[in-house]
């Protein structure tokens, strides 16, 4: 009976953090920019944290460095990881302390669940003015409300007249005004701990598919 003895080589190439990464070095650079991408999204949502205590210097730093671990990467993923850093550098200024209170919070949740999901429109296109059309959007959605606040005190006269005549009716509309903000105050916790709960499970699902991904490539260098 005979017996075949394969051989394999396995060949490790090792870069120092200062070091760049070769054009031609051997990588899958897929499985890193998935991994990149799970990277950043864990920033972000580290830099959320940091920013709810007001630690917003240590949130630009964690930005930082995420940003600085791109520049690393595989010379082959810096056009598609354009787009994170884009959304790294965005988010930077979303927790700035001034516009994170007002619009930065949000938009630096929706960044984070969608490098989470991968669903997020530039991922998927590597389209360089999603950010720009973003960032007029907002603009628009801010012009409207001003428009809507400037807007309101023509009628709050009409609305007053209206109430001093009838001060049972002002009373049911305040209970009525507590009552909403009561609940969309719920609404909103619970829309958040969903949102928390459900980044928890797919950060785990992903780490276990990309740790999974990475053993089976050096399985297969082995084998």
């Amino acid at each position: 009976m005979l017996q075949t003895l394969k051989e394999s080589k396995l060949v490790l190439t090792l870069f120092t953090d200062n070091e760049q990464v070769a054009q031609d070095s051997e990588i899958n650079d897929n499985v890193e920019f998935n991994y990149i991408r799970v990277k950043a999204a864990q920033a972000i949502e580290e830099a959320i944290k940091y920013a709810d205590q007001n630690q917003y210097n240590q949130g630009q730093h964690v930005l930082s460095d995420m940003l600085k671990q791109i520049e690393k990467s595989h010379p082959k993923n810096q056009a598609k990881l354009q787009v994170l850093k884009d959304d790294l550098v965005q988010c930077q200024q979303n927790v700035q302390p001034q516009v994170y209170q007002i619009q930065g919070k949000l938009q630096a949740q929706q960044q984070c669940v969608s490098h989470y999901n991968q669903q997020s429109q530039a991922v998927r296109l590597n389209d360089m003015y999603q950010i720009p059309l973003q960032r007029q959007m907002v603009q628009q959605q801010q012009q409207q409300k001003q428009q809507q606040i400037w807007n309101k005190p023509q009628q709050l006269p009409q609305q007053l007249i209206q109430l001093q005549k009838n001060p049972q009716q002002q009373i049911q509309q305040q209970q009525q005004y507590q009552q909403q903000q009561q609940q969309q105050q719920q609404q909103q916790q619970q829309h958040q701990q969903q949102q928390q709960q459900q980044q928890q499970q797919q950060q785990q699902q992903q780490q276990q598919q990309y740790q999974q991904a990475y053993q089976q490539q050096y399985q297969n260098n082995y084998h």
